[in-house]
């Protein structure tokens, strides 16, 4: 299950905005996001701007899916102390080979003869400050210190945790007793998941 297919599907359960990756690119928010991503690790500029400037990108949203939750785990759930968070979990394996064959692949492969531009930036950004430059090195790391993290800070019924090889709902349905119920879990927060197939 691809984040476009989460986006999707809480579309369908009647968030009507749902943030994802196509909306930086709509919205024109990838300068904004490499700002963020140099806050975060660099810690360049004050914590409140950043903040601020996170809760901007994501205003007018009812919920996010897309790879930023999984970068700013401690930002979201301090900036939306109310939101439920669906943490979608899935082979380790299988998430890493469709990193190679999908981000990674493109990354590496790129004609920088053709020029540069922001969404390039952007991508060097993730790559430089997720794992360090070297995907196939240490992007399993990543995998794993982001399920630990969002577990260990998320407390008991603030989370759903779903496998996605799983087609069956039913589970998760009487946790909630009912799809508009479930759907509760990401309104007005955030989906907390890698991004990937």
């Amino acid at each position: 299950m691809r984040n476009t297919a989460v986006a999707d599907a809480l579309g369908y359960l009647g968030y009507r905005r749902v943030y994802h990756m196509r909306d930086v690119f709509e919205n024109g928010h990838q300068q904004a996001r490499i700002d963020l991503l140099e806050w975060k690790f660099s810690r360049k500029s004050p914590d409140s701007l950043a903040r601020g400037q996170l809760q901007a990108v994501l205003e007018g949203y009812d919920a996010l899916a897309d790879f930023l939750a999984s970068i700013f785990v401690e930002e979201l759930i301090a900036a939306y102390p109310d939101a439920k968070i669906v943490l979608l979990t899935r082979d380790e394996a299988a998430w890493y080979r469709s990193m190679i064959d999908t981000l990674w692949h493109q990354y590496s492969n790129f004609d920088s003869s053709k020029g540069t531009s922001n969404v390039r930036q952007l991508a060097e950004t993730y790559h430089r400050y997720c794992w360090a430059g070297d995907f196939p090195k240490n992007g399993r790391a990543y995998f794993r210190e982001y399920h630990e993290r969002v577990r260990r800070l998320v407390a008991g019924g603030r989370m759903l945790e779903y496998d996605v090889r799983s087609d069956d709902w039913s589970q998760y349905k009487n946790q909630r007793s009912g799809k508009r119920e479930m759907s509760q879990y990401a309104r007005s927060g955030q989906v907390s998941l890698p991004y990937g197939n």
